[in-house]
């Protein structure tokens, strides 16, 4: 992370503030996300940052600080799947100068059909730790077998972390109505995103991975059911997660196939006390924070707090997001397996 543009004169009359909750972050991105190292295993996430780099609906941009907490968060993933980025990239590239030379990006062209909100999907990595096999492509359904085409076309990359090749396909889907025909749009994208992106694993041998905003409701639902029923399996942990920042959806899903049975998730002590390959990240239990609202209130640093509590939280969610990170921990290191098939194993001379 770069910190010295702190040091500007905009920061002036809440450095000491912006501080302060920074180190509150960090904090709580050690107690609650997994260590970072260097080998033997990936943490991979996924994240829907709301209308990030646009107005669309918010006429108010993000504080100045709100990029570095945002970037905070990033730098605690060796890949992270970002959803909802606007058509101006000038966010995503003045987080990506926060977090420094370590990281990279991938980013598609801007959605621009109907339902498209002009958002693109990004893949942010550590370069120390993941590299980009040089593979990538939007997912256009074929029309023999789908009767729907993607609102947002899903994005897929080929990346390497330590021995572990895998396929990474991030997707914000339909969100519209909770009955009638925009519903059924909504299911019938993540069903058709998960038969196909099965079929492409089946036929590439490829650890695959379908991640992101699939605007699954809870368990029962269509939405939930459409994921389920499919070859993928959602990790069981990720499966209580509920990921909008009223926690009563799980909007947000990681799911995997992988005919070789390379992915196993990785258990990991955290000093909060669990023990999980598996969770979200609630980034305002750290920055703000309901008793933040006070500073910003007498600061007098945005015009959209009215009078309620209520509006406090909707106009932070547009600080920062309306959804949680979330994240697994996936071994890379297949070295003693790897020795042991050679055990017994003859191989002709070769002059």
């Amino acid at each position: 992370m770069y910190y010295p543009g702190l040091r500007q004169p905009q920061y002036d009359e809440c450095r000491n503030f912006v501080v302060d909750r920074l180190v509150s972050l960090r904090a709580g991105l050690t107690q609650d996300m997994p260590e970072k190292h260097l080998e033997g295993n990936v943490i991979v996430g996924s994240w829907n940052i709301r209308d990030f780099g646009g107005r669309r609906l918010n006429p108010e941009p993000r504080l100045p600080e709100s990029y570095y907490y945002i970037a905070e968060i990033i730098s605690n993933f060796d890949i992270l799947a970002l959803q909802e980025i606007n058509e101006n990239l000038a966010d995503l590239e003045r987080v990506m100068r926060l977090l420094g030379n370590n990281f990279d990006y991938l980013v598609t062209d801007v959605a621009e059909v109907e339902g498209g909100n002009q958002e693109r999907i990004a893949f942010v990595y550590d370069k120390r730790k993941v590299s980009f096999k040089n593979i990538a492509g939007e997912i256009v359904l074929p029309k023999k077998g789908y009767e729907i085409q993607f609102s947002r076309t899903p994005f897929v990359v080929s990346f390497q972390s330590g021995w572990f090749k895998f396929d990474l396909c991030s997707s914000h889907l339909f969100y519209g109505a909770t009955s009638g025909p925009k519903y059924k749009q909504r299911v019938a994208e993540i069903r058709a995103l998960a038969k196909f992106m099965e079929k492409r694993s089946a036929k590439t041998q490829a650890n695959t991975f379908i991640l992101g905003d699939f605007n699954v409701e809870k368990p029962g639902k269509p939405t939930w059911e459409a994921l389920h029923e499919s070859g993928f399996e959602v990790p069981e942990e990720l499966q209580q997660v509920k990921t909008n920042i009223g926690e009563d959806k799980h909007y947000d899903q990681i799911a995997f196939h992988s005919s070789r049975k390379e992915v196993k998730m990785v258990p990991v002590q955290l000093p909060n006390g669990k023990k999980v390959s598996g969770d979200k990240f609630k980034f305002f239990d750290y920055v703000f924070r309901d008793e933040d609202e006070a500073e910003y209130r007498k600061a007098n640093r945005t015009k959209k707090l009215g009078n309620s509590k209520k509006k406090y939280r909707e106009w932070s969610t547009w600080q920062i997001s309306d959804h949680y990170p979330i994240w697994i921990v996936l071994q890379t290191d297949f070295t003693d397996s790897y020795l042991r098939s050679l055990v017994n194993t003859k191989t002709p001379l070769i002059v």
